[in-house]
């Protein structure tokens, strides 16, 4: 059961972080925020977008209860 205040769609990625499973790579700009450091709020309206045709940027955020 759920509450109704949390029902919905919620986008989301699995925690692979689209690597491919058999010896994949990633390239691309690690970026650690200042600020919202959990990743409890969004970061649409950040530096954090990548340019058209440039690699991507990777947020690192910090996970767990503290």
């Amino acid at each position: 059961m759920s509450q109704d205040s949390i029902k919905g769609t919620h986008d989301s990625v699995i925690a692979n972080f689209r690597i491919p499973q058999y010896r994949g790579s990633m390239a691309g700009t690690v970026v650690y925020p200042k600020d919202n450091r959990k990743g409890c709020r969004s970061f649409l309206e950040t530096p954090y977008k990548s340019n058209p045709g440039a690699l991507p940027n990777f947020v690192l955020v910090n996970r767990g209860a503290n």
